[in-house]
This record gives C-alpha cells, sequence and structure tokens, in this order.
C-alpha cells in the first residue's frame, strides 16, 4: 500500500528525497524488543509522544486511538497535536469540538478536502474520542517547505507544553518528521533553553 502511495508522487525535491533518507536511517537502527505493557507504561510516563501518521493507512489512525486510550486511562490530561490541520483553523477545530459544528460544516471550514485530501472517517475517529473525553485538538500544519513546516510545528508543540506543563501531549505527523532530528529534536532543544 506504502509503495503505491509513494509511485503517485513525481519530482521529489532534494529537501525530501534527504528526509526519506533520514527516515531509512533512522528505522534500520537496532532496536530492542517490546511488550504491550511496557508500551503502555513508557506512554504513560511520557511528556509528549510522538507517532508517525502514514496518512492513507486507515489501520494507523486506530493505533493512534489505542494509544490515546492509554492516556485516558491513566490520571493525566492530555492535549493532541495533528498535522492534518492547519493552525490558522484553531477556532474551527474548537467549535467543532464544542459541538457548534457539523462534520460537513467543519471540513467545509478548515478546507479539508482541498487541504489534507486524505480519508477524513480515519481521523474522524479521533475527534470523537477527544469530544466524548473533553481533549483540546491543536493543529499543527502551516505553509512552508519541509523544515519551515517542522519549525513552526515543534514551536506550537512546546508553546503548548509551556501553557500546559502536566499535560501530555500526543503528537501525530508524518512518519518523515518525526526521526529524532527533525520535530523531536527541535522540540527538546526549545524546551531544554527555556528550562520549563
Amino acid at each position: 500500500m506504502k509503495s503505491k502511495a509513494l509511485s503517485f508522487e513525481s519530482n521529489l525535491s532534494q529537501e525530501l528525497i534527504q528526509y526519506r533518507e533520514d527516515q531509512h536511517q533512522f528505522t534500520n537502527n537496532s532496536f530492542s524488543s517490546s511488550n504491550i505493557d511496557e508500551l503502555k507504561l513508557k506512554v504513560k510516563k511520557s511528556d509528549v509522544i510522538y507517532l508517525g501518521d502514514f496518512h492513507t493507512f486507515d489501520q494507523n489512525i486506530r493505533n493512534v486511538v489505542r494509544i490515546l486510550k492509554v492516556l485516558l486511562n491513566s490520571d493525566n490530561d492530555c492535549i493532541v497535536a495533528l498535522e492534518m490541520i492547519d493552525a490558522k483553523y484553531q477556532f474551527y477545530i474548537d467549535t467543532y469540538l464544542e459541538g457548534h459544528l457539523t462534520d460537513l460544516e467543519f471540513l467545509e471550514s478548515i478546507d479539508y478536502h482541498d487541504s489534507w485530501r486524505f480519508p477524513w472517517s480515519h481521523y474522524k475517529l479521533i475527534f470523537e474520542l477527544a469530544k466524548e473525553h473533553n481533549i483540546e485538538i491543536i493543529g499543527l500544519n502551516a505553509n512552508g517547505n519541509l523544515i519551515e513546516r517542522d519549525k513552526f510545528a515543534a514551536n506550537t508543540i512546546s508553546k503548548s507544553m509551556k501553557q500546559n506543563p502536566d499535560t501530555q501531549h500526543l503528537v501525530v505527523y508524518g512518519e518523515l518528521h518525526i526521526t529524532n532530528n527533525k520535530i523531536p529534536q527541535r522540540v527538546s532543544k526549545i524546551v531544554h533553553n527555556d528550562n520549563y
């Protein structure tokens, strides 16, 4: 499925090629095995959890929902940060979560079908859970090249972490952006430099 999705791309920028090489290098690292209980414990203890989003694969979002449910079963508050929505639409995200917009009104307000184009049914699961449990969702996307978008996302995540120091952040962003030297590294540097 991933190969088929990638086959539709053409004219790859040098920047995208480098992002893919970084991701390939990261996935070739040696990883230790873990079981579900160890994973749940790590998730519950983490300030920020990064989950790679392979946008066309619905099972990916089901895994996001599973991790979110682990957080809901802890005593910690949680904020979900999503690449799929431009940050400039935060008002509409909040309004939708408060129940003041229908799905159609929300999708039209955020220009979903032109800006994202991946199936809403995948991401709706996250929003339904957020509505049910009063979880805040923040948009992370912005215009710009890959590096500019990563910087914007890292700044947005870091700002939210500063404003909500006792709240876990679940970040769902494209898999190429969450290798160690991308968004996670930028967030870590900002948080370390600001000492919060």
